[in-house]
């Protein structure tokens, strides 16, 4: 079931196929599934017919994902499921063959999908989900246009399992409040705007200290600095819309770039861990350009850039961030220094900014 589409191809309902493998946690002692309850998580492969095969075509997504049962019953008769991973879609935005195709102009998406579902258990050792959601593609500002897809879906599915041992990995006693103290180093791409549409290199430097509750939850504050090179080359070019704001050219590097503070969270799930930031930028000067290019419209064959209103005002000062982490080492064994890798959909607001891939490391007491 698609969102009704002004100027974009006809689509008739979507339908598609998913296929999961995943380990139920919950007989474990291990402090995350202790703190979350009834969890499973796992993988997820999906077909999906996005609704007009010439010109949207068809997705093909990978996705972890995790689900957690509704409720305090064994056998809960709800579970919600949130999955955020890649996809593969076969049709995208071409100026002259597919025009119209706004949604997105990379093979390469994030897919993000989470549904409610509710469980009919079966004697005969199965049990059926019927499930209600959204899903959401788009390939995170890394070529325009990036209107991503979104689809509200129904689903019904059948659920197989069978019981395995486990490990115990907690120890009786063991610290339950840490410190940690990260520095992460990531290398983004973006594009600026349909005039400036080449994926070019943002440097992204990130300092944060936490403290880690139960070895699950990680709440911290962080510092990060942002140089954007679409920024530079734009405040070095000779573009008209410069001539709003002549004093950014004086000092191209610096005015390229950005900071500010963030408030970090985090779900640390043993190797694995799900984050969420919420920031302001203190400063971010170039922005300015960004918004007159990309909000503006022609009219009577001369574009109109896009004037600041309170909008702006919002997008330019709120930052937000969404990662899957992998560490090297367990979370909740003991060590002092953990690397680890990361990607990552930074925002502004909610609009995507940036995609990057990161490496940092972690000192723990």
């Amino acid at each position: 079931m698609n969102t009704p589409n002004h100027g974009f191809p006809e689509l008739s309902p979507q339908k598609g196929i998913s296929v999961s493998v995943g380990r139920s946690w919950a007989d474990t002692s291990l402090h995350w599934v202790n703190v979350l309850g009834q969890i499973c998580t796992g993988w997820s492969a999906n077909w999906t017919d996005l609704g007009n095969r010439d010109n949207v075509g068809h997705a093909y997504s990978l996705m972890p994902y995790l689900e957690r049962g509704v409720g305090r019953r064994a056998t809960p008769a709800w579970s919600a499921r949130i999955a955020l991973g890649m996809s593969y879609i076969d049709r995208k935005h071409h100026q002259q063959k597919n025009p119209l195709n706004l949604a997105t102009s990379t093979d390469v998406n994030w897919t993000f999908r989470a549904m409610i579902q509710r469980n009919f258990h079966s004697e005969l050792g199965f049990r059926w989900k019927l499930g209600l959601g959204y899903i959401h593609h788009s390939n995170g500002h890394i070529r325009l246009p990036n209107q991503g897809y979104n689809s509200f879906v129904l689903s019904m599915g059948i659920e197989s399992s069978r019981s395995i041992g486990y490990l115990s990995h907690t120890q009786e006693g063991a610290q339950l409040v840490h410190n940690w103290l990260s520095v992460r180093l990531g290398l983004g791409m973006n594009s600026l705007s349909l005039d400036y549409n080449d994926p070019q290199p943002v440097l992204d430097l990130d300092i944060s200290f936490s403290r880690v509750y139960r070895h699950t939850l990680r709440i911290g504050f962080g510092l990060y600095l942002r140089h954007y090179r679409h920024y530079k080359n734009l405040l070095q070019s000779e573009d008209v819309v410069l001539e709003a704001y002549p004093d950014l050219i004086e000092r191209p590097y610096w005015n390229a770039s950005s900071c500010g503070l963030d408030v970090e969270l985090e779900l640390l799930m043993g190797h694995v861990g799900a984050e969420m930031d919420i920031g302001i930028n203190l400063f971010k000067p170039a922005y300015k350009l960004d918004w007159m290019l990309n909000e503006g419209h022609f009219e009577e064959g001369e574009y109109h850039y896009g004037e600041m209103n309170w909008y702006y005002t919002v997008k330019r000062y709120i930052a937000s961030r969404l990662a899957l982490n992998y560490y090297l080492k367990h979370t909740e064994k003991e060590w002092q220094w953990n690397p680890y890798a990361s990607i990552s959909l930074q925002a502004n607001l909610g609009q995507a900014d940036f995609t990057s891939l990161n490496f940092g490391i972690v000192r723990k007491w």
